[in-house]
Order: structure tokens, then C-alpha cells, then sequence
């Protein structure tokens, strides 16, 4: 009976000790490693689609969404590939916020049906946009818009081919937030 006692005992003390112990790593961890919001995010090496390893850092520079769904890139990889045929407008439809002073989308336009970009600077003191046919590598539309202007143009006769609207933040210093709205959509 007194080893049965002793035995329960040490099986107590054991429990008592690793839930101690669980409770205290749980508690004390460094938390100094962990990314925190606002934090820049450690570079990290991914693969893509097609088995290409890229870096975070291969991005720096470019646009960012923060909060926001995906945005469909229906550009073409190839030149000689057919476009993909859909039953429904395809639409950019964002609100972005970019710590970088840049921003930029890519969409392909099939050039049947009307077209109809909007911006709206909806936080940015002004910045650049343009419009771009990026076959022809020509201006479509460009200007400046201040703090809570916008920009909406229909397109009616635009060749088919891939565009892309790029606005920046033109400043002497570091860039700054460029906040705004885009939305692409086809009129049928």
C-alpha cells in the first residue's frame, strides 16, 4: 500500500511538473522573431506556377494591395496564344494602399465591347496615372489627380490587346503611401 501511495505520488509530481512547464514555455517565448503588423516581412523564396523560384525581394519596388481580394491578371503569356473567352465583364475592381508610392495593373481587352476606366485618389496628396497600350507601348490617357479627384473615361474602340494603368507618387523624398481606387469594367 505505502508503494502504491509513493507511485501515485511520483505520477502526480510528473503531471504537476510537465503542465508547469508547458504553461511557462507557452507564456514566456520570445516573441521578438515573430512579424508583427506594420513589420517589413522577411525575404522568403516561393515557387510559382510554372516551377521558377522567386524571392520576395524580387518584388520590392512594385505595387501593392493590402486588404483587398486578388486582382485577376488576364494578360497574355504568350503573344500567339488565343485570349480566354468569357460570358462575363472582366473587372478590375480595387482599393489599394501602397507604402511604395507605385501601383500598377495589367489586364488584356478584347476589344469588342465598350471600356470603362475609373481612379479615384481617395488619401494621396496627387500622383500620376497613365494608361498604357502595352503592345504599342503608347499612351492611352494620362494626367494628374489631387486628393479626392477622379478620373473616369468610356473607350469605345480600343484595339484589343494588353493595357496596363501605372500611378506613382512623384516626391524628392522617400516615396509615400499612394492611395486610390481603380475599376476596369466592359460595357455590354
Amino acid at each position: 500500500m505505502r508503494k502504491r501511495t509513493v507511485f501515485r505520488t511520483l505520477i502526480l509530481a510528473i503531471m504537476v511538473f510537465g503542465i508547469s512547464y508547458t504553461i511557462y514555455n507557452t507564456f514566456t517565448k520570445d516573441t521578438n522573431q515573430l512579424v508583427k503588423v506594420g513589420d517589413v516581412s522577411p525575404d522568403f523564396v516561393l515557387e510559382d506556377l510554372d516551377g521558377v523560384k522567386c524571392k520576395l525581394s524580387d518584388y520590392k519596388g512594385k505595387g501593392v494591395a493590402k486588404d483587398e481580394p486578388v486582382v485577376l491578371d488576364t494578360t497574355q503569356k504568350e503573344k500567339d496564344e488565343e485570349p480566354i473567352e468569357n460570358t462575363f465583364p472582366r473587372m478590375i475592381d480595387q482599393e489599394i494602399a501602397s507604402p511604395i508610392g507605385e501601383s500598377m495593373f495589367n489586364f488584356t481587352y478584347a476589344g469588342r465591347d465598350p471600356l470603362k476606366i475609373s481612379l479615384v485618389n481617395t488619401g494621396t496628396e496627387s500622383f500620376l496615372y497613365k494608361i498604357l497600350d502595352a503592345d504599342k507601348e503608347t499612351d492611352v490617357a494620362n494626367g494628374v489627380l489631387k486628393s479626392k479627384e477622379s478620373y473616369e473615361q468610356l473607350f469605345d474602340g480600343l484595339p484589343e490587346g494588353d493595357y496596363v494603368i501605372y500611378c506613382v507618387v512623384e516626391e524628392e523624398e522617400s516615396p509615400i503611401d499612394i492611395k486610390l481606387k481603380v475599376k476596369v469594367e466592359i460595357l455590354r
